[in-house]
């Protein structure tokens, strides 16, 4: 915890000395009655490690309060600086208010939205779920029925998968305890002890809890329902696209990260590798043509995406008079649905693409085509 006094001399704001102190498994899928299998990944099933939890370190405080100075950031000298999270943000601190100040993770203010910087806003609204046989071209399935109305309450969704560099600044902070297959044990992962120079791809090779763990504790928020991660790709009432950019055209490497040659084990991804990784940088595509309607990216291909559900091939089927904010909590089989497809989808699979898909995989599996990205309430 950091609290400094702050004396205004001209424009520059100067912490004093006095009142400042710091305190200190299996991969099978029980939804995907397509033929098609989303995991063509090994599964690396250890259990993770357990490590001692650390309070995040605030030695950076002065640090942070300096580069504040220097940029001319002032605060007000009548209010002492507030930072629980000892990121240099707060009330009354010189960076600044912070949007959540018991969340390291996020900086910064919040966008007039409630939204942390760099988040997406969902509006609160209804949207269409699913499809009904003969929708979305012919291509859709058992486990996608029927189209149902949600209704949804307003929430942020991270605009990009987590990266491999906000995910170990979580580790580093103690809050991250989970232990992602390395490199050296899977190729296709994308985690290394030290920096690799894959700081900017997401992400995988962790399993769902450590991504719960990072969304909660790092993020002050949670994995998206399925329900909030599917209106994200697919968009408000009456949008019923196919695809996150929309129904054509059919993808391709301008638009997400998918194996384009046709058969994973003649290489993966659109670089068609056969030894990884096979990821693209979160943030890969400057464009905005494979974004969704809310201008999310990589909603299609490159890592899918573990949600908050249980899996359940039949849990629409509790909604066809509507729902509003659904989630199941009912264990079944004890899989959690993930949503996206990724860079081991071929050109025979591309159906895994569409926003409606749903695949549900044991919680424990740290596959090298499976990440996350975060969701909060504004």
């Amino acid at each position: 915890m950091l609290r400094c006094g702050l004396i205004v001399l001209g424009i520059l704001a100067v912490a004093t000395s006095a009142g400042c102190d710091r305190a200190s498994g299996t991969t099978g899928n029980d939804n995907n009655d397509n033929g098609n299998s989303l995991a063509t990944d090994a599964a690396v099933d250890a259990s993770p490690d357990a490590r001692p939890d650390g309070a995040v370190d605030a030695d950076v405080d002065a640090a942070i309060l300096d580069a504040g100075m220097d940029a001319g950031v002032t605060a007000d000298a009548s209010v002492a600086c507030s930072d629980n999270d000892s990121d240099g943000y707060g009330p009354g601190c010189a960076l600044g208010a912070d949007c959540d100040d018991n969340a390291p993770g996020i900086v910064g203010a919040c966008q007039t939205n409630g939204c942390p910087q760099g988040w997406v806003h969902i509006p609160a609204g209804s949207f269409q779920m699913g499809c009904n046989i003969g929708e979305l071209g012919g291509d859709c399935f058992s486990h996608e029925l029927p189209r149902h109305t949600v209704t949804l309450s307003a929430y942020c969704l991270q605009t990009t998968e987590v990266s491999v560099v906000e995910y170990r600044a979580c580790q580093n902070g103690g809050l991250c305890t989970g232990t992602p297959t390395e490199t050296g044990t899977n190729s296709f992962c994308n985690w290394t002890q030290a920096d690799a120079g894959l700081e900017d791809h997401p992400i995988n090779c962790v399993d769902w809890a450590e991504s719960q763990q990072y969304c909660q504790t790092w993020l002050g928020g949670d994995l998206p329902t399925e329900a909030q991660w599917e209106k994200a790709a697919r968009g408000a009432d009456p949008d019923q696209r196919k695809y996150p950019w929309g129904d054509t055209p059919l993808p391709d490497c301008t638009r997400c990260n998918y194996d384009v040659n046709g058969a994973y084990t003649a290489g993966a991804g659109c670089s068609s590798v056969s030894v990884g990784p096979a990821t693209w940088p979160v943030d890969n595509l400057q464009t905005s043509d494979g974004d969704s309607a809310y201008g999310l990216k990589g909603m299609a291909g490159n890592v899918a995406e573990w949600t908050l559900d249980y899996g359940s091939s039949t849990f629409y089927s509790q909604c066809t008079s509507g729902c509003t904010d659904p989630l199941n909590t009912t264990p079944g089989t004890g899989r959690r649905e993930v949503r996206g497809g990724s860079y081991a989808n071929t050109t025979a699979e591309l159906l895994i693409l569409r926003v409606v898909e749903r695949s549900a995989y044991t919680p424990t599996v740290r596959l090298g085509n499976i990440g996350f990205r975060c969701r909060r309430t504004p």
